[in-house]
């Protein structure tokens, strides 16, 4: 995989951090591990983890005897992992590691965690049988990808389409542009899993109804890099419209927008 296309700098992987983590990535973590269960033995990795949310929700889940680690290919995303205080954080380990080719052993892992990446990956077969190649024997890999378009990514992608252009549409929908249950289900099905389950599960991307807090979200979304490079009034205007939108979501001073989201539960 080319490392180049997926660096982020260090401002926007903390940006990513402080804005999207709480506001969806962390609910949404917290939304389906209520629905696996974790034991103390387990060997559990966090796949194309970013800053690492998924495994240092594990820990609250699980305590401190499973031995966790999380890798990304992009390096500003690993060392905002590896510099938060939160000791949850500091009892995993954090890796630069290309998704198709880790360093790992065979069946090293009995639990595997891939929440939002899959639609990244440019070789998507290469990076699932990867995945099965870390797998133990009776593991289970879990994989969760955006089902339905979010209406906050929509108004993004229509706003920065009409400010800035093509290139930044395309980027605000890159989340939701792989969500296809049956074609991910079959490229699932091209390695020797002995079950695969598929459940929807439900999220809310909660921040506060501030024009601050919809900049700062938008400044940590793939569209965000490119916004960044316009001028002041394009960002303004691009802030306003997105906010001015959402108005039917707000609620007691925050915005509560809905989200689905495929589970899928592969055991080996």
């Amino acid at each position: 995989m080319d490392k180049d296309g997926f660096q982020l700098d260090i401002a926007a992987a903390e940006k990513y951090e402080t804005s999207l983590v709480p506001a969806v990535l962390r609910p949404l973590a917290q939304a389906v591990l209520a629905e696996i269960s974790i034991a103390e033995h387990d060997v559990i990795l966090d796949a194309a983890c970013g800053t690492g949310v998924v495994a240092r929700e594990v820990r609250v889940k699980v305590g401190s005897k499973p031995r966790i680690v999380g890798f990304d290919l992009n390096q500003a995303m690993i060392e905002t992992a590896n510099s938060l205080p939160d000791p949850h954080a500091k009892s995993c380990i954090w890796e630069v590691a290309d998704v198709t080719n880790t360093h790992y052993d065979n069946e090293e892992f009995s639990l595997i965690f891939c929440q939002q990446g899959l639609q990244y990956f440019p070789d998507k077969p290469a990076s699932l049988k990867e995945m099965y190649r870390l797998l133990a024997k009776n593991g289970r890999f879990i994989l969760t990808v955006w089902s339905e378009l979010s209406p906050l990514i929509e108004a993004i992608a229509a706003s920065v389409k009409q400010h800035i252009g093509l290139e930044a549409e395309q980027k605000a929908l890159s989340p939701f542009a792989f969500r296809d249950e049956k074609i991910i289900g079959a490229l699932l099905a091209e390695q020797d899993y002995a079950h695969i389950k598929l459940r929807s599960v439900g999220t809310l991307r909660v921040l506060k109804a501030s024009s601050e807090a919809v900049k700062n979200l938008i400044l940590s979304t793939p569209a965000g890099m490119i916004l960044a490079q316009q001028n002041q009034q394009i960002v303004a205007k691009v802030v306003e419209e997105v906010f001015d939108k959402m108005q039917p979501f707000k609620l007691a001073g925050e915005l509560i927008i809905p989200q689905k989201c495929h589970l899928f539960i592969a055991t080996k």
